[in-house]
Formats: structure tokens, C-alpha cells, sequence
């Protein structure tokens, strides 16, 4: 699930104008906070005695559990240490992971107590679980975690040797359910490494995005939004914490500026702006329907008629300006005049309704996902603008980019879709219940079934080498091959700036099969990709080519090491055949 959101330290999401922002949040003037916080807990858990087997950079808990931690866990369990040095210290504490007997300390009993919340959303009672107390997991809601090598083979050998360890039943329930893997970690490392393995910053690198309609627990969300907020002030110790919810709002008024220091996607901001203005959370299904009814509002009421009224000034101008001129005799300067006048007077109201801002376009539109079945597996689309810029004065690349789109002012764009594996969870899990002696054979590589970053920079380069080249492009009616294709990203780059042919390689036939799917539905490549089946590791020779990409095929050393002698190969091979 994608639930992590960065901080970016972008200030005010208003300060910045128009066309600086991208997908909504207004990245121009991004620091490097996300990364400066990460490194502030990496330098603070490296400066402390005990040695860490897992660190959080972002985690949540409970209202009351938040406050117990920064109020009582951290001021006197906290990791001090002689070389950690003050400015450091005052950045990031880090502190152990709390337990039960941390609890009883303060005579807080394991289990904390819940009522239902008697708030009102949308007319209907909110049914969210909401805690008065401190107690059970301190710690929940892990998305942002290391751990170091000893403990993930430790957690990966007794998983293997015992599923049981990832079951749970209620008292209530049915069946057993998979427990959740950041319930899982801790408990683990903490049994095996001690109760000083697990380190924790009171200053968190990343917070949960807002109010993401998890289905796991949709009623949860107004509480991980809550608790995100408490937690940033609680970390700020002090530090000033501007106003953003109304003074009415049932919450604190110095809680919820966390949402304006991190990314959040258009529809996140969305909610949030809804938040600052009614004092109310709202799930993503209705934020939709509640922006479409201010926008009806907005366009059918109040500005509609002010563009009138600006209309009516216009007139009176123009009026004035015509007046001015007979006076003055200047009937020749009139009839020049008149038609750029009316050209702007007339169709102001129009382009006033046109401006709708919850309609205007972004540099980084959110595409609609388009779901399938490859047999009876569910798959899901991805659309990836694959996008460069800074490049001026190019030529001879006109065709190709009216036929593939670009930005313009200097940019470059590609819009290329891909099909992933809907739930890929379930196939993922069942190769690391595989002994590694019979994964391929079983299973195969399952990590291609989905897209991987760095598919887009290997595309973003093909661009940069297609429009940056002085002469014909090198990738126009060149050969490719692609290692480790996945999804195909690079794969349907490289067709659609005019390779000759492409051939896209992977070990699994799923990861095949998705490849040639998205090749075959997109009418712009045609028949240029061939989706084959290779294995590095064998003895076959590799196809011929004039371009080689391997894109995300280094995440184990034997694979790097094998893709290496690859490329070896292939220029050897380049050499002994004359290509260039």
C-alpha cells in the first residue's frame, strides 16, 4: 500500500505560485528535510552504546501512547550518550522500543481502554475505535524501517522453519489472519537481540499519507491523521507550530501544520484543505463529491457573477476609450482599435469559467488504472510520463515528437503504460516460504511484476540520448535489449522513440506475459517488442544488439556479479561484430 509521505519542508502549500507547483504540491523550493531527518537518526542510533538490529523513520501510536511516550518513555529511557554532541541531540532523540514492563513503570495496564466516538461525519456517528488511555501496542502503524542483516536472516529462517510466527486468531474470529510485518519485526528482534536492538527517533523522517481508505481499516483513518498531527507537535518540543484548523475545530489548532511540510498527492491535499477550512476529516470517496459541489457552487454563484461585474467595467472602459477618441477625431484610430477591444471584452466570461482550478491540468497527471485478467490472474495498469527537460534548440526530432507528446517550454514527455500484478503480496510471499534451492524451479523471480524505478531513469536516458543527439538519434532503428525487463518500461521507451526492434528478456513467465500485454495493447508500439525468456545465468549467448539496458537487476550479489560478466560480454561481442 502505498502509505508513505516524505517531508519536504515546502512551508505554506499557498506561498508558491501556479506553475511551479507539480501534482499539486509546489516542489520549487523543496529542501532536502526528508533527507537531513534521516540522516539526523542514522548519525544519533550510530552514536549510541547499545547496536541496532532495526531503526524507525516513521512510525505512529495511539493519542494517549504518544503523549506517554514523549512525556514519559523518552525523558527517562532515551540512549545517552558521551560522544553524541548537543546540536545533534537536540535534532533527534532516540529511545528503546517501549514495552509492557516500560508501562507498568507508570502502573499502565497492557490493555488500553477504547469508546466509540461519538463524533458526527457527514450526519452518520463515526464508528473509529478512539483510546482514552495508554497501554497494548505502543508502537503501531511501522512504515519506514531498517533492519540490519543478522536480523532479517534471523526473521527469514524462523518464518520458514515456523509459518505459525505469522498467524494470529481473536477470540472472536473464524480463522487465523496474517499478522502484520511491522508486528511481527520488532517482537522478533527484541527476542533475539535484546531490549535495546530496536531503536526509535522521537523525530520521525516520514509520516502516514491522509486518510488513504485503507481497506484493512477504513475506521482507523481519522485516528492515524490525528495521532500524525500530535506527533509532530509533541517532536517540535517547543518549536513554533502555526495555526492551520480553524478556531472552531473540535481539535488543537497547532496540531495539523505536519500536512503542510509534507508531499501529498492532489487528492490528499485536497482533504486537507477541506480539513483546515470545516474542522472535519473526510474519506477520499466523498472529497471528490464535496470539491465538485463547491465547484458547482463556486462557478454557478458568486464568480460567475463578478466576472459579469468585470465585464460591465470593461464595457465602461471600452466606452470611454471610443468616447476619447471621436473627441479627438480619431475615427481611423477607432477602427483599428475596435476589434482587439471586443476580441477581450467578449470572451472574458468564458475564459474566467474555464479557469475551474479543479479541473486544470498538472505537469504530473494521476492516471486512470485499468484492471484485466491474464488467465486468472488480476492485473492493474500504470501510466508513467516518462519526462525530461532543460533541452533547447533540438532539431530533426519533430515527427517523433508530435507522434509521442511533449510538454513543451523545453520538455519532453512520454506517456508509457505498463501492466503490474494486481496483489503481488500473495506471490511474494509464497517464494520466501521457498527454501532458495527450489524458488526458480517453483516459484520464479518474483520481483518483475511489478514497475521498479529504475526502469524510469534507464527510459528517462534513451530520451536524453534521443533528443540531445546533434545527428540522427542512436536509438532510431537500433536494436535493444533489455535484461530483466519487468513491466517493459524501458522496453516500450525505446519502441516508441524508433528502435528497430526490441527484445525484453526476464526469467519469469508471468513478468513475460505482462510485458507482452502492455506491448500488445498500446497501438503505438505495434510489433516492434518481442517479450523473450532468458537467464543470465545460463550458457546461452546473448541476442545481439546495439543498445543493452539493465535496469533494478543488481538487488543480490550473485545477480550483480553475473550481470556484470553479461555486459562484458556484450562488448566483446560489439567488437568482434563491428557495431558501434
Amino acid at each position: 500500500e502505498d502509505n508513505v509521505r516524505a517531508f519536504t519542508d515546502i512551508g505554506d502549500a499557498g506561498e508558491y505560485p501556479e506553475e511551479a507547483s507539480t501534482n499539486g504540491n509546489h516542489q520549487t523550493e523543496l529542501s532536502s528535510e526528508c533527507a537531513d531527518r534521516i540522516w539526523d537518526i542514522i548519525d544519533a542510533s550510530n552514536s549510541v552504546p547499545s547496536e541496532c538490529h532495526m531503526r524507525y523513520y516513521g512510525w505512529l501510536g495511539s493519542l494517549p501512547n504518544l503523549s506517554w511516550i514523549y512525556e514519559n518513555h523518552v525523558p527517562r529511557s532515551e540512549f545517552r550518550a558521551a560522544s553524541l554532541q548537543n546540536d545533534l541531540a537536540r535534532k533527534c532523540r532516540i529511545f528503546p522500543f517501549p514495552t509492557n514492563d516500560d508501562f507498568e513503570l507508570d502502573s499502565i495496564t497492557a490493555t488500553s481502554k477504547t469508546k466509540e466516538q461519538g463524533e458526527q461525519t457527514n450526519g452518520e456517528a463515526s464508528s473509529a475505535p478512539h483510546f482514552t488511555t495508554p497501554g497494548g501496542t505502543a508502537v503501531w502503524g511501522t512504515f519506514a524501517y531498517t533492519v540490519s542483516s543478522a536480523a532479517y536472516h534471523s526473521l527469514i529462517n524462523q518464518l520458514q522453519n515456523d509459518v505459525g510466527a505469522m498467524l494470529w486468531k481473536g477470540k472472536r474470529m473464524r480463522a487465523y489472519q496474517a499478522k502484520p510485518v511491522d508486528k511481527i519485526l520488532p517482537r522478533h528482534v527484541l527476542s533475539k537481540f535484546g531490549q535495546e536492538s530496536v531503536h526509535i527517533p522521537d523525530r520521525v523522517a516520514f509520516v502516514r499519507g491522509a486518510m488513504l481508505g485503507s481497506l484493512l481499516h477504513p475506521q482507523w483513518e481519522e485516528g492515524f491523521c490525528r495521532s500524525t498531527e500530535r506527533q509532530y507537535k509533541l517532536s517540535c518540543r517547543g518549536e513554533a507550530v502555526s495555526s492551520s484548523v480553524p478556531q472552531n475545530s473540535s481539535e488543537s489548532t497547532n496540531d495539523s501544520d505536519v500536512w503542510d511540510h509534507v508531499w501529498l498527492t492532489n487528492e490528499e491535499r485536497q482533504i486537507v484543505n477541506h480539513r483546515k477550512k470545516s474542522g472535519r476529516w473526510v474519506q477520499k470517496g466523498d472529497i471528490a463529491k464535496i470539491m465538485q459541489e463547491a465547484s458547482n457552487s463556486y462557478w454557478s454563484g458568486g464568480f460567475v457573477k463578478s466576472s459579469r461585474g468585470l465585464e460591465r467595467v470593461i464595457r465602461l472602459v471600452t466606452i470611454a476609450v471610443m468616447t476619447s477618441f471621436l473627441s479627438l477625431g480619431g475615427d481611423l484610430y477607432l477602427h483599428a482599435l475596435l476589434p482587439s477591444v471586443f476580441a477581450f471584452n467578449i470572451p472574458i466570461h468564458n475564459r474566467c469559467k474555464r479557469r475551474n482550478p479543479m479541473h486544470m491540468s498538472s505537469r504530473a497527471p494521476e492516471y486512470e488504472r485499468k484492471r484485466d485478467k491474464l488467465g486468472k490472474v488480476p492485473i492493474i495498469s500504470r501510466t508513467i510520463p516518462v519526462e525530461i527537460n532543460g533541452l533547447t534548440g533540438l532539431s530533426g526530432k519533430g515527427e517523433a515528437e508530435r507522434a509521442n507528446g511533449s510538454a513543451g517550454n523545453g520538455i519532453k514527455r512520454l506517456d508509457v503504460t505498463v501492466w503490474e500484478m494486481d496483489k503481488p503480496s500473495d506471490l511474494i510471499q509464497e517464494w520466501w516460504s521457498i527454501d532458495e534451492s527450489e524458488r526458480n524451479a517453483r516459484v520464479g523471480d518474483p520481483f518483475g511484476v511489478v514497475m521498479w524505478p529504475g526502469s524510469i531513469l534507464a527510459s528517462e536516458e534513451l530520451m536524453r540520448q534521443h533528443y540531445s543527439s546533434p545527428d540522427e538519434s542512436p536509438i532510431t532503428n537500433a536494436e535493444v535489449l533489455v535484461l530483466g525487463a519487468g513491466t517493459g518500461v524501458e522496453a516500450q521507451t525505446a519502441a516508441l522513440l524508433g528502435a528497430k526492434t526490441v527484445i525484453a528478456t526476464d526469467i519469469n513467465p508471468l513478468t513475460l506475459k505482462l510485458l507482452e500485454h502492455g506491448a500488445k495493447v498500446d497501438d503505438r508500439i505495434g510489433n516492434t517488442v518481442e517479450a523473450k525468456f532468458f537467464d543470465l545465468f545460463s550458457d546461452q549467448a546473448l541476442p545481439a544488439c546495439d543498445i543493452l539496458i539493465a535496469a533494478d537487476v543488481l538487488y543480490n550479489s550473485d545477480l550483480a556479479k553475473q550481470v556484470g560478466r553479461r555486459l562484458h560480454e556484450a562488448i566483446v561481442q560489439s567488437f568482434e561484430e563491428g557495431r558501434p
